[in-house]
This record gives C-alpha cells, structure tokens and sequence, in this order.
C-alpha cells in the first residue's frame, strides 16, 4: 500500500451530535475532543430508517437499501417466511472486501448487521447481533477464534445492561456498576481484537465498531445528557457515563497509536439518540382509519397460550411476524404496521402478501389514505405532529431490491418511536403514548470526525451521508469500486489521491451462509431486548 494511504476507521453505533457534544464538554472524551479541534466534525446522515441495519451495511457498502438488499434486521425470503437478515443477504461487496481484493491488509472488527465475518487478512471478527456460539462462523480466519475467545471473556456485546442489585446495592448503584462493567468489556474487546490482528499482519486499512454506545442510550439516554442541575440519581448516572466513554476514549487513542503514522483516521456512526418523548402505535392508527380490522378476543387469548409455550425461534417469529400476525382480521385489512424498528406500512397486496386482500387497482388509493391517517396524528399534551413525513419506498430506494421494501417508511419527530403491536387499551384514544424514563430512540443524525493524513485544514463535511464513508475510504486507500456507489468521496473534508486502483469483490466470500435455528433463536431474542423485535 502506498505511503500516507492507510486508513482507520472507529465507529461508534448510536454516537450523535448531541451526546458527543455533552460528553465532549464535560471532558469524558479528550481523544475525540482533539481530533474534532485539529481535523474535521460534522453530521452524518443516517438511513430511513435509522436503525443499525441498514444503516451500517449502507456505510459500508457505499449503495443504499434498494441496491445492498436489506432493509432491516428481519429478511423476507421467497416463500414469504421471516428470519433474521445477515451479511450473506448483501448483494453488494463491502469497502474492505475490495481493499482485501487489492492486496490489503484489512481488520474488520465488530461491525454490527455483519455475521458472518467476511474472508479478510488478518482478521475479521462479526459484530452485533452475531451468536455467541463459537464456530458459529463469526471469526475469519477460523483458527483465530479459539485464541480470540479465551482472551476475551464477553466475547459478543449484549444490548441488556444487567443492572439487577447485588447484595446491599441500591438500584442507581446497580445501573453504575452495569454501565462501567459494560464499557469496560467492550473496550477490552475491541482493543485484544485490534492487537491480535496486528500482531499477525502489519494492517493497511482496519474498522472496529464499539457497541457500548448504543445499548446504553437506549436505556439510559437522559443522563448522558443531563444537565447540572439535574436529579442527584440522574447525576449519578451521568458520573458513570463519563467513566464509561473515558474507558472507552482511553481505547480509541490505544487504537490510533497502535495503528500508526501516517494514517488518515474517520470516527463515525450510524445514527444518533435523542431523549424518549413517547410512541406512534401505527397499527392502532390504521385501525381507527379503516384501514385494520383486529382478530376476535377469543383469537388472542389463544395467541397468547401459544406464544408462552414457544420456544423455537421460527414459531415466535412467525407468531410476531407482522404478515400474518393472528391479532389481525386479514379478510378486513387493507395496510398494516411492520416491525417496530422498520418504521413502516405495508399494504395487504393480493398476490404479495399471504392473505393479501388489495387488488393493485386500489394499491394507490390505500396507500392515500394511510399517508393521511398518519400525517394527521397529534400529541394530545402539545398539540405536535409525532410523525414528520410518511415516504413512498419508490421515493426513498433505488436498484433492484426495491420491491422487498415497506410501501411506506414512516419519518418521525426528534424522540418518537413506533409501535405496531394493537393494545385493547388505546380503543378510543390518540394512537400515541407519551413517556417518562431515562431512555432514548434512535434519531438520524450521527457524526462523522476525520483526522490526520489528507486532512483538509478547517475542512467541514456538508451533507454527508453514510454511503459516502465506502466511496471515501476507498479513495483514501487509492481505490475506486468498479461497480458505481451511490455514496460520492467527501472531497471538501479529504485531499484524495488522484490515481486509484479500480477494483472488484470477485471471489470475496464468506465461510458460511447465516444463521442455524439455534443461533437464529439467539440472536432474535438479543434483538427483542433492544425492543427490534
């Protein structure tokens, strides 16, 4: 690889600009500090939704969800049958995978929506939600995992911040010893993986992804940025969240320095978090504009008895899986709600979907009046709008898997959150809750820092978006994908080489081809947790 092309990427899921700023100020991230002080910051645009997947295979594909295949953590496959997605449903190479095809030496560690683990030298290791089962193919090479796993002990990040008392633990003395005991874990395993890739190879181009983050926004989002005078047990939180990205700031600089001069490096995310304000129930918003007739009592309550004595993961998908969800009168629907993280409408298709009860004459005209229920729902404390904008699929994707995309994707007000599931006790009301913790949701604005070789100085980044992170990348490393991005190089933040190498992903491939039912089992309920599913 040629001098000054060596590029490391870190990212940090769920980082958005309102939490780094907090942080930041409070001086719990001096590394990412000095970075955003010498070199460039700025916003990154999330996907549509803005949920880790699609958001991290679209960073690192550099093509959207119409050209990449997956629109979620849940893949539709022929038959109509639901499982969990993985990296073997991408139908487009990723950045490293083309660095590997050119002969360089690549690290791709932990990067979530990404089991199983690309064949790249020295080391790839799959990141959340892949199984913890080892041989499960979430190591490449596969003689790496043995000793991978007996130095990391927590070898997979969990969303579940285990804040259950011990012993003469009070609940917010819980919480701290979680989120310190979570950070710690994740650093470690981030910085034993980094050091064992480079022990094997001199590494040209390397990515590794904290999860932390993430799982801790989700539960704990109002102390990260609480201000001082806030509630002593919400200050006691935030104390331990600066703890936490301290640990984790100390192992991003570990990384930076144990990677090398000269080297270009790029801090992202995927998305960003604001502070919880309540939930859009889309599927009670259907029902209320007839557009979704509910199952009989009596169909739930057997539902329920099922559900509790299921235990394979096939059945409770499908029990769940909004397509035929039992809770609903299909004969009497016309749309219905997806999955919660999908944010988005599908319309019950004749020929498409199971029951399916529209013909396509009358596609446009459902499709008009769900837009319209949606758009008129109103917070009855304030009087705003929870829902910003409902998009047509067609107006959002382009490429060849746009036909395996919700009809509508739902864009929501900073702090809202969907949710499809039909609740007896919402008949009559809003289809809205409000809420009251210290949670957060995810929110489209993540955050982009570059540092270092090919910096411009006082370089901003303007409209980028997450496919622009492949495309750039491999410009830093002197290569041009040979199939067109629909991500463009970040060319007022980066002086990029002018000569590249214009590679393809031939024959990059991966060990094997996605989930057992076993590990599918797992991984669905680790994705329950964070409320996905």
């Amino acid at each position: 690889m040629a001098t000054g092309n060596r590029v490391l990427i870190i990212g940090l899921d769920g980082m958005g600009p309102e939490a780094l700023a907090a942080l930041t100020a409070r001086g719990a991230m001096p590394t990412l500090a000095a970075m955003a002080r010498r070199g460039a910051s700025g916003v990154l645009a999330s996907t549509v939704p803005p949920v880790t997947c699609p958001a991290w295979p679209t960073m690192c594909t550099g093509v959207g969800p119409g050209r990449h295949g997956l629109f979620s953590f849940v893949h539709r496959t022929a038959d109509g049958r639901a499982r969990v997605a993985s990296a073997s449903d991408l139908t487009a190479p990723r950045f490293w995978q083309l660095a590997a095809a050119a002969g360089r030496r690549t690290a791709v560690l932990y990067v979530p929506a990404m089991f199983p683990a690309d064949a790249v030298e020295p080391l790839a290791v799959s990141g959340y939600p892949a199984p913890e089962r080892e041989g499960a193919g979430a190591v490449y090479p596969p003689e790496a995992e043995g000793p991978l796993r007996r130095a990391i002990p927590r070898f997979q990040p969990t969303p579940f911040l285990a804040a259950d008392p011990r012993g003469d633990e009070s609940p917010t003395d819980a919480a701290r010893r979680a989120i310190r005991e979570a950070a710690e874990a994740d650093a470690h395993r981030i910085t034993t993986a980094f050091d064992f890739a480079a022990a094997r190879a001199p590494l040209d181009l390397a990515m590794a992804v904290f999860s932390f983050p993430d799982h801790l926004f989700h539960a704990y989002y109002n102390g990260v940025v609480a201000p001082d005078d806030a509630p002593d047990e919400t200050l006691a939180i935030r104390s331990a969240v600066d703890e936490a990205f301290a640990c984790l700031d100390a192992a991003i600089e570990r990384l930076i320095e144990h990677f090398g001069q000269p080297a270009t490096v790029l801090v992202v995310s995927d998305h960003g978090f604001a502070a919880k304000r309540g939930s859009v129930h889309v599927a009670e918003c259907l029902r209320q504009a007839g557009l979704l007739k509910p199952a009989g009592l009596a169909y739930l309550m057997k539902r329920l008895v099922r559900r509790r004595r299921t235990r394979d993961v096939q059945q409770s998908l499908l029990a769940d899986d909004p397509w035929i969800d039992p809770s609903i009168n299909w004969s009497r629907t016309q749309a219905f709600a997806g999955y919660d993280h999908e944010q988005a409408v599908f319309v019950n298709l004749e020929g498409r979907c199971p029951r399916g009860t529209v013909p396509a004459a009358e596609y446009d005209a459902v499709i008009e009046r769900a837009v319209a229920a949606l758009l008129e729902v109103r917070d009855p404390e304030t009087g705003d709008r929870p829902v910003r904008a409902v998009r047509r699929r067609n107006d959002l994707y382009t490429g060849p898997h746009v036909d395996r995309a919700p009809d509508l994707l739902v864009e929501l007000a900073d702090g809202w959150q969907v949710r499809r599931k039909l609740a007896w006790r919402m008949r009559g009301q809003p289809p809205v809750s409000t809420h009251e913790g210290p949670g957060g949701v995810h929110h489209p604005d993540g955050i982009l820092l570059a540092d270092g070789h090919g910096v411009r100085p006082d370089a901003q980044p303007h409209d980028a978006q997450l496919a622009d992170i492949a495309a750039t990348v491999l410009a830093l490393a002197g290569l041009a994908s040979a199939d067109p991005l629909d991500g463009r190089t970040l060319d007022e933040v980066f002086a990029l080489p002018e000569e590249r190498q214009t590679i393809g992903a031939e024959g990059a491939a991966a060990e094997v081809t996605g989930y057992t039912a076993a590990d599918e089992d797992e991984v669905a309920r680790r994705l329950e947790d964070l409320g996905y599913l």
